[in-house]
């Protein structure tokens, strides 16, 4: 099946009550937020659609709506947001399965320091080594390249340390820019032999308290919007609810190389899914309302 192309999300707003929408590459570019973004959320406020806007940021809640504030995003433009920090602050907290509870108390904090709230109330110790951990916490990358980490990712073998991580992301777009992101810290481990649990999107446990937060809405009911067919869309494919893939996110290398849409965008676009093996329900350059 191959996706439909729109010229905004006004083409397909009937058809839905909720929207969860990715934030950085959608909503703004790490700095600033998108105008047209910000039109569109507009639009669907006047139209009492249910926003929730869904971030795979080692960011607890509270701290995600003060960095949109300090942006321009006002608070009332959205009903909801939540991340995969706050995710995997509640991972951390309750221990809600046998992976969790199996962790000991003392940590090995990979990722900068203004991510500690994801643990500083919780009864856990920072340690300076990972000698001394009982498991890696992964929040974001300090460094540009992966083997600025293989000493550590190395030394965590060595000691069969599982990794947490707080952000699924293997890369991020920032001025325009492809840099590394929490995910690709943890695939490296991965691909070294370690233990890994994700905290985000795609996988389940982050859709468990989004779909609580939007209450009695059915997926079919549900669009996701977000940049990146390996989180975002699959995502939400993987709970029924249909995803629109913007293509000036992660993937504008593949999709756009032009910087804007041209006659070989659809066949760009089929050829990237069919690597992946996701196909979005509708795709558009940026996330606006109308053209």
């Amino acid at each position: 099946m191959a996706s439909h192309f729109i010229s905004g999300i006004k083409d397909v707003v009937d058809q839905y009550d909720a929207f969860i929408i990715d934030l950085w590459g959608v909503i703004h570019d790490g700095r600033k937020p998108y105008p047209c973004a910000v039109e569109t959320l507009k639009n669907l406020k006047s139209l009492k659609k249910t926003t929730l806007l869904l971030s795979n940021s080692p960011r607890r809640v509270f701290a995600s709506e003060e960095h949109l504030a300090n942006m321009g995003l006002s608070r009332d433009l959205y009903t909801h947001v939540y991340t995969s920090g706050e995710d995997t602050h509640q991972g951390l907290k309750n221990r809600p399965d046998a992976w969790h509870q199996k962790l000991g108390n003392r940590l090995y904090h990979i990722g900068p320091e203004f991510h500690q709230p994801l643990y500083t109330s919780l009864d856990y110790e920072k340690t300076s080594s990972p000698e001394d951990a009982d498991f890696l916490l992964a929040t974001g990358a300090d460094f540009p390249h992966i083997q600025d980490y293989e000493g550590v990712l190395k030394n965590g073998i060595d000691h069969d340390l599982p990794m947490l991580c707080a952000n699924p992301d293997r890369v991020v777009v920032q001025d325009g820019q492809i840099i590394l992101c929490c995910g690709g810290i943890a695939e490296r481990y991965e691909q070294l032999g370690g233990n890994v649990f994700y905290h985000g999107k795609p996988f389940p446990a982050v859709y468990q308290p989004v779909l609580s937060l939007l209450g009695n809405i059915p997926p079919s009911r549900i669009l996701a919007i977000g940049d990146s067919l390996t989180t975002d869309i699959k995502g939400a494919q993987s709970n029924g609810i249909d995803g629109t893939l913007i293509m000036g996110g992660i993937h504008h290398e593949d999709l756009l190389p032009a910087g804007k849409m041209t006659p070989y965008t659809p066949q760009l676009l089929q050829d990237l899914s069919a690597k992946i093996g996701i196909t979005p329900a509708y795709a558009l350059p940026e996330m606006r309302w109308d053209i």
